[in-house]
C-alpha cells in the first residue's frame, strides 16, 4: 500500500513537473511572438514617411502641353531625414509657369479635343516615400547588414480614388523617383549590404544606413485648369481636384526583411497613409520609433 502511495506521488510530481516545463515553454514562445527579437545586431531605429502629391501632364487627353512638373528637381539624401525633408519640401512647393505651357501649346498643331486647349490638364498623384534607418545594435566589427528587402506589400484597405502603385528609386540622375513603369516594384525591391547607402544603385550600408521606397495612390483625379496662373504641387492639389483625404486614404503592410550573418529577420508593417492633414499643409512628414517585432525565419 505505501509502495503504491509513493509511485503515485512521484507519478503526480512528474507530470506536475512537465506541465511547469510546458507553460513556461508556452509562455516563451508567447513572448517572442509578442516581443520578438531583443538583442539583433541592426535594429531598425526608425520609419519617416514624407507625402505629399504632384501632377503630371495627361499624356492621354492632352498630347501638346509640356509636363506639368516642377522645376526644382527632387534630390534627396538618405543619411539625413533634415535633408530629405528639405528636399521633398523643394520639390512640392516647385511651381510652374502657365504662360510657358500655354506657349508650348501655341507652337505645337491645335488638335480637336477641347481639354487640349486648357492651359492646365494634369493627373494628380499622391505619393508617399517610406525610409527605413537601420542602425548598429553591436559592439562586433563581424556583424555585417548583409541585404535589406521589402516584399510582399498588401494593399489592406484600398482608396476610394486612385490605384497603389509601389516604386523604386530612380536609378538616373534627378528626381529620386519617377512615375515610369520601368520602376515599378512588382515582387520585392532588395537593397544590398556596401560601403555606404545609395538609393540609386539599391544599397544600404553593410554597417548601418537606410533605404526607401515609394508608395503611391495614383490617378485620384485630374486638374484642368485654364484660370490659374501657377500651379503649387503638393497636398493642396488634393482639394483642387474635389476630392477629400478620406476618398484618398488606404492602409497598406509590407514585410521588412534584414538578413544579418546569413541570418534573416522579418517585421511586418503596416501604415495608414497618407497622414491626417495633406490637404491643408501640402507635405506631412511622420516618424514611427517603436512597434517594429522581428522573427527570425528561414
Amino acid at each position: 500500500m505505501n509502495t503504491d502511495m509513493k509511485d503515485k506521488i512521484k507519478f503526480c510530481t512528474a507530470i506536475g513537473i512537465l506541465l511547469i516545463i510546458i507553460i513556461i515553454v508556452l509562455m516563451i514562445v508567447l513572448q517572442y511572438q509578442v516581443e520578438g527579437e531583443k538583442n539583433m545586431p541592426y535594429q531598425l531605429s526608425k520609419i519617416t514617411i514624407i507625402s505629399t502629391a504632384e501632377g503630371e501632364q495627361n499624356k492621354e487627353e492632352n498630347t501638346n502641353v509640356e509636363s506639368g512638373k516642377t522645376t526644382e528637381e527632387q534630390t534627396t539624401t538618405d543619411e539625413n531625414v533634415e535633408n530629405v525633408e528639405d528636399k521633398n519640401t523643394n520639390n512640392a512647393e516647385g511651381t510652374e509657369s502657365a504662360d510657358n505651357v500655354e506657349n508650348n501649346n501655341d507652337n505645337e498643331n491645335n488638335e480637336t479635343s477641347t481639354e487640349e486647349n486648357h492651359k492646365w490638364n494634369l493627373k494628380i498623384d499622391q505619393s508617399n516615400d517610406i525610409y527605413f534607418f537601420i542602425d548598429k545594435n553591436s559592439d562586433s566589427d563581424d556583424d555585417i547588414l548583409e541585404s535589406l528587402t521589402i516584399a510582399n506589400v498588401k494593399v489592406i484597405k484600398a482608396p476610394q480614388k486612385g490605384i497603389i502603385r509601389t516604386y523604386m528609386p530612380n536609378s538616373n540622375d534627378g528626381r529620386t523617383f519617377i512615375y515610369d513603369d520601368s520602376y515599378l516594384v512588382e515582387d520585392k525591391l532588395e537593397y544590398k549590404g556596401a560601403k555606404s547607402s545609395n538609393t540609386k544603385t539599391l544599397e544600404i550600408g553593410s554597417k548601418g544606413g537606410s533605404a526607401v521606397i515609394r508608395i503611391s495612390n495614383s490617378d485620384i483625379g485630374k486638374f484642368v485648369s485654364d484660370e490659374d496662373t501657377e500651379v503649387k504641387h503638393d497636398g493642396t492639389l488634393i482639394t483642387k481636384i474635389g476630392a477629400t483625404e478620406k476618398e484618398i486614404s488606404f492602409k497598406v503592410s509590407f514585410d521588412l526583411i534584414l538578413q544579418i550573418n546569413k541570418i534573416k529577420y522579418k517585421a511586418t508593417i503596416t501604415l495608414n497613409l497618407p497622414e491626417a492633414g495633406l490637404s491643408e499643409a501640402g507635405t506631412t512628414t511622420k516618424e514611427i520609433t517603436d512597434g517594429f517585432v522581428f522573427k527570425r525565419i528561414r
